[in-house]
Order: structure tokens, then C-alpha cells, then sequence
């Protein structure tokens, strides 16, 4: 095993020989909670963000003639102060960009949006500031009054 790798490949038992289990090696033990359910959905949210926000920036998927659509959310991180990028289904509602998440407060961008509302987004290979109103109703959402020539 090459120097630096952290685990094997070892057959199950000869009642399932197609099977294989993953076993930790024995100079790095396994802790019970280094993989898990949320680190999973994250890793996979983080590698189709890799692959989908570039082309969600250069216009490909935005909402054009039809309400729905991709855009890309930049927000401020609240703890870091970076500026993550999130590719996100959205819907155009009247003067409204919405998008939402099904995973909660498991959705980064919507913790950091709470914290600092000011975000841009890019729509059509363009970029757009905004002011987010985040919301936790399910079941009934006000919006915020639009005045014209803004």
C-alpha cells in the first residue's frame, strides 16, 4: 500500500463475494462520525457546484422567456467573509427573483443571506445586485412593496 493512503479494499465473506467492504487502516482508526449524511449531501452539493456554476454565470440555463430558470447566488459568508458562489433554481415573480431550498438550515447561502442580506446574482450571463428577504414560512410569504423608477 502506497506511503499516506488511509485505507484497504477487503472481500466480504465467501457467502458474498461481490460485495467489498471498506475497512480504516490500522495507523488511521475510523472515527464513528467522520462520514455521515450531512457530509455526504455537502461533498456532493460542493462538486456539482464545481462543475455547474461556471456555466450558470455565463448565461447557460438562466430564466429568460419562461419564469424558471438557474441563476448564481454570491453571497457573504458569515463566519468567513468570503464570497461563495451557489448556482440555485430561481423563479422570476413580478420584479422578484425567488429561489429557495428544500434542505433548510442545512443551505448555507440562506444562513448567510439572514445575516447579510446584500448579495448579487447573476442572470443571463449578467451580474445584478440585490437585497434578499429571507423567509421560514411554508406556508404564507410577503413580499416587500416594489416602488417604480427603482
Amino acid at each position: 500500500m502506497p506511503q499516506g493512503t488511509g485505507a484497504r479494499l477487503v472481500p466480504l465473506s465467501s457467502r458474498d463475494r461481490a460485495a467489498i467492504q471498506w475497512q480504516p487502516s490500522p495507523r488511521e482508526p475510523l472515527l464513528a462520525s467522520t462520514v455521515t449524511r450531512a457530509s455526504i449531501e455537502r461533498d456532493f452539493f460542493r462538486a456539482l457546484n464545481r462543475i455547474v456554476e461556471p456555466l450558470v454565470r455565463l448565461g447557460v440555463g438562466s430564466p429568460r422567456i419562461v419564469p424558471g430558470g438557474l441563476i448564481v447566488l454570491e453571497t457573504k459568508g458569515r463566519k468567513s467573509g468570503r464570497l461563495p458562489r451557489t448556482p440555485l433554481a430561481a423563479t422570476r415573480f413580478g420584479g422578484y427573483v425567488l429561489v429557495a431550498t428544500a434542505r433548510g438550515k442545512r443551505s448555507q447561502w440562506v444562513l448567510n443571506l439572514a445575516a447579510e442580506p446584500r448579495c448579487r446574482y447573476w442572470v443571463g450571463g449578467k451580474v445584478r445586485e440585490a437585497r434578499a428577504f429571507v423567509t421560514v414560512s411554508y406556508t404564507h410569504l410577503t413580499l416587500p412593496t416594489i416602488t417604480s423608477g427603482c
